[in-house]
């Protein structure tokens, strides 16, 4: 979907009365139209260029970047520094947040420093608990519980 005050690439849209961001996704839903959005991979530096980098990949195709948070369970950089650094270059961003490694006080400062930033979507994962077994039959399963 093209609007008609579209910029570049990664460049804030204008924010329209009624709106609360200046990108693209709000834009499209509140259009009524059907929203991309891809997840960007965290990198293990503080480098922000690898952040822009990955970004830049998704330029023209989705109308939001989704900012996974400690994906796998390990050490990445966070999605409120992704998000940050991605809502100033004007990107539309959506935090992500697990409650896997946070209390309700955490995440709740989390998001106000998000949205101090810029940042106005967020997506709420809950965190299910995993057991991983081997069957008999040297197989390996898992049962989501």
């Amino acid at each position: 979907m093209k609007f008609d005050d579209e910029p570049a690439p990664g460049e804030n849209l204008p924010i329209l009365p009624g709106h609360t961001s200046p990108g693209r996704f709000e834009r499209v839903l509140r259009a009524g139209h059907f929203a991309v959005t891809a997840e960007i991979a965290p990198p293990d530096s503080a480098d922000p260029e690898d952040v822009y980098t990955r970004a830049a990949l998704f330029d023209g195709y989705v109308d939001a970047i989704n900012a996974t948070d400690s994906s796998g369970a390990n050490c990445h950089m966070s999605s409120i520094g992704i998000c940050s650094l991605l809502t100033r270059r004007g990107y539309a961003m959506i935090l992500q947040q697990s409650c896997r490694d946070r209390n309700r006080i955490a995440m709740q400062g989390d998001i106000l420093g998000a949205a101090a930033m810029g940042v106005c979507n967020i997506l709420c994962l809950k965190w299910r608990r995993r057991t991983v077994w081997r069957s008999s039959r040297s197989q390996t399963r898992i049962r989501h519980g």
